[in-house]
């Protein structure tokens, strides 16, 4: 009984005065892509980022970098923002005051502070052509971007931190064949 109660008391205080951390960063994203099934860019891939970013936070570019790693040799190419969107809710029901980045409306003129609103980035590369067939582990797709907001306070050095997101495009083999088909197409 007596362990029992030192252990309440000890979780009690550690969720009391843990350290406390403020979210001014990128808050997620994917990647993904479509291959093209028609015309004079047939087989060509899109590739297109999505990216979340608290706007009171760090900024993003209007050009970002995707790596493509396993692909010998290792590749990199551009990616152009297409679309920017604030989806801050409409209201702080705690303050009554709006939450925006100033972006579009009704946004725009709100006149938020940033605090708390999030914006929503969407990139898209030019066509690309991949040759060849996946290796069994992958094209591993690699979007990197240096460095966290140096306001950050719950772990050492955040400017020299990073933020990754990846993906994998694996071998695909189609039904009644006996090995993975090349990327040269769209399946």
């Amino acid at each position: 009984m007596k362990l029992l109660l030192r252990f309440a008391l000890i979780t009690i205080l550690f969720t009391l005065f843990s350290p406390q951390s403020n979210a001014s960063h990128i808050m997620g994203g994917y990647i993904t892509w479509d291959c093209i099934e028609s015309g004079s860019n047939s087989g060509k891939f899109v590739f297109k980022l999505t990216l979340y970013r608290d706007c009171n936070g760090v900024a993003l570019n209007g050009m970002e970098t995707m790596r493509l790693v396993n692909y010998g040799p290792d590749t990199s190419f551009s990616m152009n923002i297409v679309y920017s969107s604030d989806i801050s809710p409409i209201c702080d029901t705690a303050t009554g005051s709006a939450l925006s980045c100033g972006i579009g409306p009704p946004y725009s003129s709100m006149g938020g502070t940033g605090t708390g609103a999030i914006q929503l980035n969407h990139y898209i590369s030019d066509t690309i052509r991949l040759h060849g067939t996946p290796p069994a582990g992958g094209w591993i797709l690699v979007w990197n971007s240096c460095c966290r907001n140096t306001a950050i306070d719950n772990f050492p050095n955040p400017g020299t931190a990073s933020f990754t997101l990846r993906t994998v495009i694996y071998p695909y083999t189609s039904p009644g064949n006996s090995q993975a088909d090349s990327m040269n197409h769209c399946y």
